[in-house]
């Protein structure tokens, strides 16, 4: 998995490349973490390095989000993750009669 500083790490100076699919992929790089982390990232010290035009475009799409961070709910979920759940509280519960009467 990829930290947030180092995603940062590249989109930064990916805002710097001719190729315009890859600055606005960069944005959106940026404005995710922006969603999740919360607008304390828009203090980061890596960002300082945006050019001032690119730092307004970014300030101003980001103050349409909020204040606080809103994280995205899991994409993924396993069937045996669920499964172990109930199988675990039943185990758990089965275990604490025997466990009260020694």
């Amino acid at each position: 998995a990829l930290s947030p500083a180092g995603a940062l790490g590249v989109a930064v100076p990916a805002m710097e490349s001719r190729d315009a699919s890859v600055r606005e992929a960069a944005m959106k790089l940026i404005l995710a973490l922006r969603r999740e982390l919360g607008p304390a990232l828009l203090s980061s010290p890596q960002l300082a390095e945006l050019k001032e035009v690119v730092r307004k475009q970014l300030d101003s799409e980001s103050a349409a989000m909020g204040d606080t961070p809103n994280p995205s709910p899991p994409t993924r979920s396993f069937r045996h993750d669920a499964a172990r759940a109930p199988a675990a509280a039943a185990a758990a519960t089965n275990a604490a009669p025997a466990s009260l009467g020694s």
